[in-house]
């Protein structure tokens, strides 16, 4: 099943790019994209933008631990997410990026 993304934070590679699935929770995944990028934040119930995040409309009851494991292979490729060996991909190409509007982090 592909999911749309609705928001993706200022610091998730614009480009493509490769991770791993670092953990996993019910709510979230997060999947280590490296040294240069870090953790990056698969979220699909909660409204919380984060810098690393990304915010994606996800079917009532899913739980990301039923469909996502640790260590698996990730790969975004021309704006599409796909976790290997998961029932899901996630389309990145219409999301908005989100960049925090507080001064002070400036």
């Amino acid at each position: 099943m592909i999911y749309k993304a609705v928001s993706l934070g200022y610091a998730v590679p614009e480009g493509d790019f490769d991770a791993r699935v670092h953990s996993v929770f019910r709510s979230s995944a997060n999947l280590d994209a490296g040294s240069e990028t870090g953790l990056l934040t698969l979220t699909g119930r909660t409204r919380i933008e984060l810098p690393q995040g990304i915010h994606m409309i996800a079917a009532q009851g899913l739980g990301f631990e039923s469909v996502i494991s640790p260590g698996s292979p990730v790969a975004c490729r021309e704006g599409l997410l796909s976790v290997q060996g998961a029932t899901l991909g996630i389309d990145l190409r219409a999301a908005r990026r989100w960049r925090c509007d507080l001064p002070a982090l400036n």
